[in-house]
């Protein structure tokens, strides 16, 4: 069965209630042997709205919702857009909390989760994990500096873990997975549980 797809992108203004929507019925339609990249909820998109053949009014927020509507051999796909004062997440500083959520669902486990911006810095969330007793934190490390507050925050524990996400291709990612082998790693893709 071959599929056509219609997305249609829909503006939630702060404070609203109601989404709005541009002229368009569908702001993209691509078939069976084309491609479209689908953002998820929490993704940050900026549409500029500059091209007559898409949408013609820019779109800028983060995904609320999505809705998949199934009609014969059309998908219409209403996807929502909230206005957000936040600004846009750093690459990859969202990486851990997508991992641990999908892991949780996955496997059927919960976790005690504290999430601290990425524009607040590590300092920050080691901040966080020592008010709320955390023995493990999920980070990315980039700098030098980064590495020295990681490091500190181990030594003054032995039973302090971390977990780094997008940081062993970097020399202090490297350098912390070989000065605390056992205690500092990177989450595995592929986790199995016996």
């Amino acid at each position: 069965m071959k599929f056509k797809y219609g997305i249609d992108y829909r503006f939630l203004p702060k404070g609203a209630t109601t989404p709005v929507d541009n002229t368009n019925p569908v702001d993209v339609e691509v078939d069976h042997e084309q491609f479209a990249l689908i953002p998820n909820v929490g993704d940050f998109v900026d549409i500029p709205g500059d091209d007559p053949g898409m949408r013609n009014v820019p779109l800028k927020g983060r995904v609320r919702s999505r809705l998949f509507k199934y009609v014969m051999n059309y998908c219409y796909i209403t996807i929502v857009v909230e206005d957000t004062d936040e600004p846009y997440p750093w690459q990859y500083a969202d990486a851990p909390l997508r991992y641990f959520t999908l892991l949780g669902e996955r496997a059927h486990l919960h976790f005690a989760l504290t999430t601290v911006e990425r524009r607040r810095g590590l300092p920050a969330l080691l901040d966080v994990a020592r008010e709320h007793g955390a023995a493990i934190v999920a980070v990315r490390v980039q700098s030098d500096d980064e590495a020295r507050a990681l490091a500190a925050w181990l030594d003054q524990d032995p039973a302090r873990r971390a977990l780094l996400f997008h940081s062993a291709i970097l020399p202090p990612g490297r350098r912390l997975l070989a000065d605390y082998a056992g205690r500092v790693t990177v989450p595995d893709a592929t986790p199995r549980f016996d």
